[in-house]
């Protein structure tokens, strides 16, 4: 089926690269800039002139070219002379308020399948104007130019003292997830762009906490092209989906300082202090930062916060860093890099009550863990590229560095039957004659003591490399380079377990491990670009994978010692009681190789790309344990295929009524087979009994894991505030590798092995709609629609030796409603999110259930006389459907913060107020098929905090 499919993309790709071949015409390229910051001319007329002085074409350059599927950030001209005749031209210049610029172009010496020839940058000097004309145009929040999507920073109303986060969440079609991803209509957003410049690598989370909305004129999304694509001025598959944050003028060249400092009720306390420095050809970041805050909430903010969301623990962090980004001149050479520490330090105390559903009787689990981490992590990563007329390079580098220490203390019991008083206490002293009552039903008792301290280094670089041929338009790429990992972990475990009435334990351990790892990659690839003509092209690749891994784990009993010394730290003579049995070397090695031939085509309307692979996996495994010694290899030469495959097709209605005459929409069908294969480890024929109550055995053998992902996304885009995606998507994965296990009801141990299973998909329809509407643009609609199904296959077996294969069915339903009203400085948002669930299983002892939340609420955001201003939300969140009446809840939750910018806004003091009501706790409910959850933490999310923020901008003076 695979193969046939293949066949027939290769043949419709044949045909219409025969079909759309250019002959006689020749193509000369070119970019307009302008002379102060090197920066693309948008808009620039650019004329061709012939040797007897007349315009032969012109045509305005545009800031994003579309080749195919990626945008590239250049401001480009393309002109098609006769690729037969010697002559001279004449390129002219010229853009509002700068002075004309001119080049000669002689073209000769062409190449028999030379296509197409670079011209070097024309760059424009500005010319001297009387004075400055502003342009006030209606506040449009959204628009599409191309396939770009703007953002009008200015015509969004935010609390005084909002960051960029407070800013990105408010677009319309744009979700900021507690992690910092970004979505915008359901697409990843891959990079957080600043004036077009990376910034601090893949962490958006520092530039959304750190810089201010004031500075923001507009943020872009689009598909930027990478930099092989700039180079050979077509799609080489190295494209990623940004968000591009560009500064008001006056923020682009100069200092621009943001420091903020609070206390607040509950200890709370924050602090930080962010400085950025622009000029047209370079910038820096500083920022640093304390807080134990521990909250991503915003008064005023229209979110997809929920009270599930409540931190757990108590988090104190500190953290510094710098960034920068630098152009050298006219030079297109770049050397940008990042350096970030953070020191980070959790204490929580948890308590989980857990009911287990299952068909023989529920069984119940109280857990209480109390657990401390600090974990101090350094970064830092260096970039160099030049790119000349017919070469491009790039090296990188990156190394970082963590080390962490870990402690914990865990008592768990499991009973047959419910308790309704139970603590931490009592399950520490459950065997004394204090609790005699309690041990009703027990069936084992868990206490475990932990000490763990560790570090991680890992370290990367490479280097590319491409290359264009004067005479043909070919190209040829190749990069080669290496990563090195160092961990090294110490372990102290102290261990009891007892079963049933027993006061005996049955298991008593004092354990330390001693686990070093290492590894290495060598990576190399190369590849040959063949140009067919400008439409079409053919790239073949190869890549090699080397790569080595050494994971060891020893194990010492202390508790065999006389005198085991004190808990965490190693007693003398440690090393001679080394648990043989239970201690493991074993070194990984795997050879990959990969074959790809990219095929492409493209036109103004369409384009195709599909990519076939052939992977080849040589691996193999020496693993020794308890004096013997185990090789596993497994060489998946034979059909281990995969395919990228891509097509877009773009159309527009002409004067829709609607969208409007500019309005353009567009088809895209992608088609991705993703193999997996599955850990070496997983089929020693050893049984790991370690855990007493987890036993892991291997298993004789496994299948590659192959996953098929489909996408069709149908975009609307238009120039009226309108927007609106529909992506439907299927994923199957073939002989999934998944971890089954067999559970026994009367001790609770599970024996977990590792399976293949078919059966697993899920498919979903998702619909993302904004929309600007009303006289005056006052109204903003936005919508997220889904709906998915999902049929998850696993093996899980209760009181049998061989787990038998288990189905479960979902569906969920979601649906997220915003609307916004703004009149002049004044904003009053609706917002409701449903969300709905059914789970069913083919299984007999499953118990099925279907659940609802609703989450619905009002925000507002006013500007108050006196300099004053409120924002503030009121949400009640609500679940229904669950067959216990303690997890259908309802929570009103009122946030809201007072704010007073003095100074001409220099200064902003801010009151806020979380949950003034006081309606939630510490304590939060789950529920799924298996379990039934109630989960208590050491964090109360109920408080108050003072912050004053000041901000300055220094710019240099004018020459």
């Amino acid at each position: 089926m695979l193969r046939r499919i293949l066949g027939i993309t290769f043949v419709c790709w044949l045909c219409l690269s025969v079909s759309a071949q250019t002959k006689g015409k020749f193509e000369i390229e070119g970019y307009v800039y302008e002379n102060l910051g090197k920066t693309p001319l948008q808009g620039a007329m650019v004329r061709l002139i012939g040797a007897k002085g007349a315009v032969i074409d012109s045509m305005k350059t545009t800031g994003r070219i579309q080749t195919g599927s990626v945008v590239r950030n250049l401001s480009r001209y393309i002109f098609y002379v006769p690729r037969n005749v010697e002559t001279n031209y004449i390129i002219e210049a010229d853009a509002n308020g700068y002075d004309p610029g001119y080049m000669e172009v002689k073209i000769k010496d062409l190449g028999s399948r030379e296509k197409k020839r670079e011209l070097p940058v024309i760059y424009l000097t500005r010319a001297r104007q009387l004075q400055e004309v502003t342009v006030t145009a209606s506040k449009v929040k959204f628009y599409h130019k191309l396939d770009t999507l703007i953002y009008d920073a200015s015509a969004f109303q935010l609390a005084e003292g909002s960051m960029l986060d407070v800013l990105v969440a408010q677009l319309p079609g744009v979700e900021v997830k507690d992690n910092g991803q970004i979505f915008v209509n359901g697409k990843f957003v891959e990079s957080l762009l600043l004036n077009g410049r990376d910034f601090f690598g893949k962490d958006n989370q520092l530039m959304l906490d750190n810089l201010g909305a004031y500075a923001v004129k507009d943020i872009s999304v689009y598909e930027r092209a990478g930099k092989q694509s700039e180079f050979y001025g077509r799609d080489m598959g190295d494209k990623d989906f940004v968000m591009d944050v560009r500064l008001k003028k006056e923020y682009q060249h100069g200092w621009m300082v943001n420091l903020e400092g609070g206390g607040g009720t509950e200890e709370r306390y924050m602090g930080r202090a962010f400085g950025l420095y622009f000029t047209p050809y370079s910038q820096v970041a500083f920022f640093g930062g304390i807080n134990n805050v521990n909250d991503q909430r915003k008064p005023g903010q229209n979110t997809t916060w929920t009270p599930e969301s409540v931190p757990k623990g108590d988090q104190k962090v500190r953290q510094t860093g710098i960034d920068y980004n630098v152009s050298f001149n006219k030079s297109k050479t770049q050397l940008q890099g990042n350096a970030t520490f953070v020191q980070m330090t959790d204490n929580s105390v948890v308590g989980t009550e857990r009911t287990n559903l299952l068909p023989s009787g529920n069984t119940y689990d109280y857990q209480y863990n109390r657990a401390r981490r600090r974990t101090t992590e350094f970064k830092q990563f260096n970039l160099f590229s030049t790119q000349g007329k017919y070469i491009w390079s790039q090296l990188n580098e990156r190394v970082n560095y963590t080390k962490y220490e870990n402690s914990s203390s865990y008592s768990a019991a499991t009973f047959d039957e419910e308790k309704q008083a139970m603590n931490r206490e009592i399950i520490d002293d459950i065997y004394s004659e204090a609790y005699v009552d309690q041990r009703d039903g027990l069936m084992n008792r868990s206490l475990q003591n932990n000490i763990q301290d560790g570090h991680r280094l890992d370290a990367f670089l490479q280097y590319s490399n491409s290359f264009k041929f004067k005479k043909n338009s070919d190209g040829l790429n190749y990069s080669f380079g290496g990563q090195y990992i160092e961990e090294k972990s110490d372990l102290f475990k102290d261990y009891t377990i007892n079963y049933g009435d027993e006061s005996t334990a049955a298991y008593k351990q004092n354990e330390y491990y001693n686990q070093p790892n290492k590894s290495y990659v060598l990576k190399a690839n190369v590849g040959y670009m063949y140009r067919l003509d400008e439409s079409d092209y053919i790239q073949p690749e190869y890549y090699f994978i080397h790569q080595v891994r050494d994971k060891d784990s020893h194990r010492y009993l202390l508790d065999r010692l006389e005198e085991e010394g004190i808990f965490g730290s190693l007693p003398a003579g440690y090393q001679s009681v080394l648990d043989l049995d239970n201690s493991f070397t074993s070194r990984y090695r795997d050879n990959t190789h990969q074959l790809s031939v990219r095929m492409s085509h493209w036109t103004k309307r369409f384009s195709f790309t599909v990519t076939p692979r052939v992977y080849i996996f040589d691996q193999s495994l020496d693993y020794r344990r308890g004096g013997k010694r185990h090789r596993v290899n497994r060489n998946t030469a034979s059909f281990a295929l995969a395919s990228w495959t891509e097509m877009m097709y773009r159309f527009a209605f002409k004067d829709d009524p609607f969208m409007g005459s500019q309005a353009t929409q567009s088809l895209k069908l992608s088609y991705l087979i993703t193999p997996r294969t599955p850990d070496l480890a997983h089929l020693v024929p050893v049984k790991d009994a370690i855990d007493p109550l987890n036993i892991y055995e291997g298993v004789e053998s496994l299948d590659n894991e192959r996953l098929h992902n489909i996408e069709l996304i149908w975009a609307m885009q238009s120039r009226n505030a309108f927007n609106n995606t529909l992506m439907l998507g299927y994923r199957i994965t073939e002989s999934m590798l998944t971890r089954g296990y067999s559970y026994d009801s009367k001790t609770g141990v599970r024996t977990i092995r590792s399976y293949n299973t078919n059966g697993n998909w899920n498919r979903f329809i998702n619909n993302t709609l904004s929309w600007q509407f009303g006289g005056k643009k006052q109204f903003v609609l936005s919508s997220i629609s889904r709906a998915e199904q999902s049929h998850m296959s696993d093996m899980i077996g209760v009181d049998v030796t061989k787990p038998v294969k288990s189905t479960v069915k979902n569906w969920f339903l979601t649906e997220n409603l915003k609307l916004d009203w703004q009149l002049g400085k004044q904003k009053i948002g609706l917002r409701a999110d449903v969300i709905w669930r059914d789970t069913r299983s083919t299984r007999e002892d499953f118990t099925p259930f279907q659940a609802a939340t609703l989450n619905y609420g009002v925000t507002g955001v006013f500007k108050l006389p006196a300099n004053f201003g409120l924002s503030t939300d009121l949400t009640c969140y609500t679940r229904r459907g669950y067959a216990d009446n303690a997890l259908n809840t309802t929570d009103v939750v009122w946030n809201a913060r007072l704010s007073y910018t003095a100074f001409k806004g220099r200064w902003v003091f801010m009151l806020d107020g979380f949950d003034i009501l006081n309606r939630l706790s510490n304590v939060t409910y789950g529920v799924n098929a298996q379990a039934r959850t109630v989960t208590y933490t050491n964090v109360l999310p109920r408080y108050a905090m003072l912050h004053v923020q000041y901000k300055f901008n220094i710019r240099p003076k004018k020459r």
